[in-house]
């Protein structure tokens, strides 16, 4: 198998895994995007967060955490409010609205796993994942300015 066709792949994975969860998610007034970053609050025991720690934590852009922050906000599935101490820093918090929700994203994920992973071992799940973390790897030291993010906070979050 040709780097080209992996490449392909890998963009047709990423494509269908776009169409599967706009699909799925159609009707509960989420994104993909917003019902991943949900997801992910509902993961987090002190249910306290700031838009740093999550971008340090999951890799996603500011841009693409705002983004998904100020939509759930206005759902009603957060509240954002500044710290006391510096008002360029915000307190994220889960609303009721949400951890009602965190039911139906665990059904939803336990879903989704079946459905991607039919067939395919825990071993080569494994494999799988190691495999694109390494790629991320490379990709971040190709790119440093992609990689801005882990080792750059300027508190403005």
């Amino acid at each position: 198998m040709t780097d080209q066709r992996l490449v392909s792949l890998l963009k047709q994975a990423s494509t269908f895994l776009d169409q599967y969860e706009k699909n799925a998610l159609k009707g509960s007034g989420l994104t993909p995007s917003q019902n991943h970053m949900l997801s992910y609050l509902l993961t987090i025991p002190d249910q306290t967060f700031n838009a740093t720690e999550i971008r340090m934590d999951t890799g996603i852009s500011k841009a693409a955490i705002s983004g998904a922050l100020k939509g759930l906000k206005q759902k009603g599935y957060l509240n954002i409010r500044s710290f006391p101490t510096d008002e360029r820093k915000k307190q994220i918090t889960l609303t009721s609205k949400a951890l009602r929700a965190r039911e139906s994203a665990e059904e939803y994920q336990k879903l989704r796993a079946e459905r991607l992973f039919h067939g395919i071992s825990r071993e080569e799940l494994d494999a799988l994942e190691s495999i694109l973390t390494k790629i991320i790897g490379n990709i971040k030291q190709e790119n440093p300015r992609r990689n801005s993010y882990d080792t750059y906070t300027d508190g403005t979050d």
